[in-house]
């Protein structure tokens, strides 16, 4: 029989991006790849077709060349909140879990609350953790345990309350900074000492041994700094540090800027 006519290239990025999207749908990836590499260069600012051939590459698991498209997209669209959980995907499998972790950060800079980004960190947060088995296993005492398995949601309440300027939910979450900034019997003690007050009655007071087995889980570090960024950035959180001599820790002490000066803080970033 006659050899099949060779179908000729797209004429136009609309065309280039929907014959890439059937060819990705249909699982021919390396098609989808040159269709959406033509509708590139019709357009080389197209972010939507670079983040198209990030995901045929990354179905063809070629995670550096889906990493470097991901990374063009949202160089090209850094509001776009879909670049980011692209990138994030494939930083994951390239560089791991932190750094995929620091990528969601910034795409819920862009896009506060957004329910895709959340999901995707809150995932790369629990497989840095290990199984629930795996945790409960670990010398991590309850207490403890129970900080780092809710920490991550805790960081991520704070973060929708800053996105909406909710002041007041932030200055009456006295459960959820306990979460966020746990401290050690010695540096509550030191605090207590050195201000004259009891400690917070819903404060959460962790062992030594328990930060020592905190430090070296990056994305727990990772998500104590997100928090605390927020609380600096967006609320006039004012800090100091009381150091426990026998333990080498330190006890964060936050104090609230007036709800008034906060709210006028908030207002302008």
């Amino acid at each position: 029989g006659e050899p099949a006519k060779r179908v000729a290239n797209p004429r136009t990025v609309q065309e280039a991006k929907e014959r890439g999207n059937l060819a990705l749908a249909s699982g021919q990836h390396d098609e989808a790849c040159a269709m959406y590499s033509i509708g590139i260069s019709l357009d080389l600012k197209n972010h939507v077709l670079y983040s198209n051939r990030s995901a045929a590459h990354a179905h063809m698991r070629r995670f550096a060349k889906a990493k470097d498209n991901a990374a063009e997209c949202v160089e090209l669209c850094p509001d776009w909140w879909k670049g980011y959980v692209r990138l994030g995907q494939a930083v994951e499998m390239v560089d791991g879990a932190a750094a995929a972790f620091d990528v969601y950060m910034r795409g819920l800079r862009v896009s506060p609350g957004n329910p895709k980004l959340e999901g995707k960190l809150s995932d790369v947060y629990r497989k840095s953790l290990g199984g629930r088995t795996e945790l409960e296993q670990s010398p991590l005492s309850s207490s403890a345990l129970k900080v780092v398995v809710e920490h991550v949601q805790c960081m991520l309440a704070l973060l929708r309350s800053v996105a909406l300027r909710d002041w007041d939910t932030i200055a009456a979450g006295g459960p959820l900074l306990a979460t966020l900034f746990p401290v050690t019997a010695a540096a509550s003690a030191a605090y207590s000492q050195n201000v004259g007050v009891g400690a917070g009655e819903e404060e959460v007071v962790i062992e030594r041994s328990d930060f020592e087995l905190l430090q070296p889980r990056a994305l727990f570090l990772r998500s104590v700094d997100a928090a605390l960024e927020c609380m600096l950035i967006y609320f006039g959180m004012e800090s100091s540090f009381v150091f426990d001599p026998t333990a080498g820790g330190k006890r964060l002490v936050y104090r609230f800027a007036s709800p008034t000066e906060a709210r006028d803080r908030a207002g302008r970033t």
